[in-house]
C-alpha cells in the first residue's frame, strides 16, 4: 500500500511539470529502459547538510544529476569550507573535465560540491554532472539555500544488450532470494 501511494504522489508531481515528465519518460524509454534499481527523482539537499561517503552496489549504471537549484557560496568569508578528506587516489569516474588543483580548490569554497574518487566538482545551474556512484562518493551543501538536482541513472553505455539482460537476471534473481519483487523490474524505473 506504501508503495501504491508513493507511486500515487509521485504521478501527482510528474502532472505538474508535463514537459519534463515526457522528457523523462522519452530517456526511460530509450536509456534506461528495464534498469534494475535505478532512479529518477528529484533530490533536494538542505543547506549546512554532508551526505557521508557511501558507494552504489553495482557499475552497470551512470547516475546524471541535472542541477535546478544550486545555492551561493556562504557570504562570510571568515567561514572555513567543509572539510574534505583526501581519499586514495581512483581512476577517473566522472564524465566531466579534468581540472586543475587550484580549481579543484576553487571548488571546495562552493556551498554545494560532490566528491567522485579523488576529484571533487560543483553543480552550475542548468549544467550536467555525469558519474560512476559505484565509486565512493560525497556530496556537502554548505550554504544556508538547499541545492536540488534532477538525478536520472542510465545503463552504462559499454554494457551490451546481453550483459545488460544477464544484471536484469541477476537483480531478479536477488530479488526472489530475498522474497521481494521490486515493481521496478516490471517496466524499469
Amino acid at each position: 500500500q506504501q508503495h501504491t501511494q508513493q507511486q500515487q504522489q509521485q504521478q501527482q508531481l510528474l502532472d505538474l511539470f508535463p514537459v519534463t515528465s515526457a522528457v523523462l519518460r522519452s530517456i526511460q524509454e530509450a536509456a534506461a529502459r528495464k534498469l534494475p534499481k535505478g532512479s529518477m527523482q528529484f533530490s533536494v539537499m538542505s543547506g549546512g547538510t554532508h551526505l557521508r561517503p557511501h558507494c552504489g552496489p553495482t557499475n552497470h549504471k551512470l547516475r546524471i544529476h541535472l542541477a535546478l537549484v544550486v545555492p551561493p557560496p556562504p557570504l562570510s568569508a571568515a567561514s572555513p569550507p567543509l572539510p574534505v578528506p583526501v581519499p586514495p587516489p581512483l581512476p577517473l569516474p566522472l564524465a566531466w573535465p579534468s581540472r586543475s588543483t587550484g580549481q579543484q580548490q576553487q571548488d571546495q569554497k562552493h556551498a554545494a560540491r560532490m566528491r567522485v574518487g579523488n576529484q571533487t566538482r560543483t553543480w552550475r545551474e542548468g549544467e550536467v554532472l555525469v558519474f560512476d556512484d559505484s565509486f565512493e562518493h560525497e556530496v556537502w551543501n554548505g550554504g544556508d539555500a538547499p541545492r536540488a538536482v534532477l538525478l536520472l541513472d542510465v545503463w552504462h553505455p559499454e554494457l551490451t544488450e546481453e550483459e545488460r539482460e544477464e544484471v536484469r537476471r541477476d537483480f531478479f534473481s536477488l530479488d526472489v532470494q530475498d522474497g521481494t519483487i521490486e515493481a521496478a523490474m516490471a517496466g524499469g524505473l
